[in-house]
């Protein structure tokens, strides 16, 4: 690997809400990445619309707020504001590279600096799939409708602009050009998560947004037959979101309610020793395009169960790393998390094999070192 020397960039947008508690999760992995960055001699400036800190930034950030009162013009006059901020720093003292991490989507790609110079976008996560998500129309979306002329030709100023494009997936690849990308994937804290021995409980944890994406349902309904065959299993579901209640309603229903924690909304502070005190992390999600806290427990040497999808298909090495489960199959869930719950030796296999996976590619000193990489490489070409 080529080590860039100590360079002056200019981050346009770290994410949308940076923080370094995890409550934003693509602001904690742009936090955990630019403090790398930082901390291996690289000057930084960061442009945030929003930043939620328990600690000073090792960078000089700049939290612009949001840019118009208008949602629906928002990503154009926040293009606009940082290629002000840009062009007012740059006079002052140039700039090596630009870098973007995070677009709101490819889609909203619209920044590229005012003078050329290397210009590095990513990691950026693949797309969600069609339907995944989706929010009730809004007046504002016949504005946006209307100015996406507007947008599309910003967004094709950025993809000529861009020196190279990083994802964390191979799948980020359809939304950039193909000879630009790399893959560069997303690390997590290993220091924050240390392995940790397999506890004498057959605890099975889930963590994240609990609605109906994330492979609730099917994970609770799948739960009474995990303990016909394991009958010490336990579930504890820790997030918020509309079926929390649902959740331990149907706990009840099931006679399963004394296996069954709902702790809705915990703290990020709280993961490790979630972690610590299950045998196995399930994400049963319909779609995803990641899956960090998937990374979060194979660093702290817990199996994983994961629906086949982009995120952890990636993450395990297409099961090598993990057990994978058709998305909205809730037997087929079942079976998975009852075969490693009664399978001690597979379930310290698996914790043991994914620590070492994490260590080897998914950390943040590796997302940083590809960073770099292509720091380094964009500098070369220029």
């Amino acid at each position: 690997m080529i080590t860039p020397r100590p360079l002056r960039i200019f981050v346009a947008s770290a994410s949308e809400h940076l923080n370094d508690s995890g409550r934003y999760g693509e602001g904690l992995i742009a936090w955990n990445l630019l403090t790398e960055l930082a901390r291996r001699g690289h000057e930084l400036v960061v442009c945030a619309r929003r930043a939620e800190l328990s600690q000073d930034p090792p960078f000089e950030l700049i939290v612009t707020g949001p840019a118009s009162r208008f949602e629906s013009v928002e990503p154009l006059a926040y293009m606009r504001q940082a290629r002000r901020i840009f062009a007012r720093l740059d006079r002052e003292r140039p700039f090596d590279l630009a870098h973007w991490i995070f677009p709101s989507s490819a889609e909203l790609l619209l920044f590229s600096p005012p003078r050329a110079l290397p210009f590095v976008v990513g990691p950026q996560g693949a797309p969600w799939p069609p339907g995944v998500w989706s929010r009730p129309r809004r007046a504002g979306d016949v504005v946006r409708g209307a100015l996406r002329p507007l947008f599309a030709r910003a967004h094709a100023r950025t993809l000529a602009a861009g020196s190279l494009f990083l994802g964390g997936t191979p799948e980020a690849a359809e939304s950039f050009p193909a000879e630009r990308f790399r893959v560069v994937p997303f690390g997590v804290d290993v220091v924050r998560f240390p392995p940790q021995p397999l506890p004498a409980s057959r605890r099975i944890l889930f963590v994240g947004r609990v609605e109906p994406n994330k492979g609730v349902r099917e994970l609770v309904e799948a739960f009474p037959r995990v303990r016909e065959r394991v009958p010490d299993a336990a579930l504890t579901v820790a997030g918020a979101g509309p079926l929390v209640d649902w959740a331990r309603r149907r706990a009840v229903e099931l006679d399963v309610a004394d296996a069954v924690s709902v702790l809705g909304h915990v703290e990020q502070a709280q993961l490790p020793d979630l972690l610590r005190d299950c045998a196995l992390l399930c994400l049963p999600s319909y779609a995803d395009a990641y899956g960090m806290v998937l990374l979060e427990a194979m660093a702290t040497q817990r199996a994983v169960v994961a629906s086949d999808v982009i995120g952890p298909r990636f993450l395990l090495d297409g099961g090598r790393f993990g057990r994978l489960v058709p998305p909205g199959d809730a037997a087929a869930l079942a079976a998975a998390l009852a075969d490693l719950l009664a399978q001690p030796s597979e379930l310290e296999r698996l914790g043991l094999d994914g620590r070492r996976r994490v260590e080897e590619r998914f950390t943040v000193a590796r997302s940083a070192d590809g960073v770099e990489q292509a720091y380094a490489d964009v500098l070369e070409a220029a």
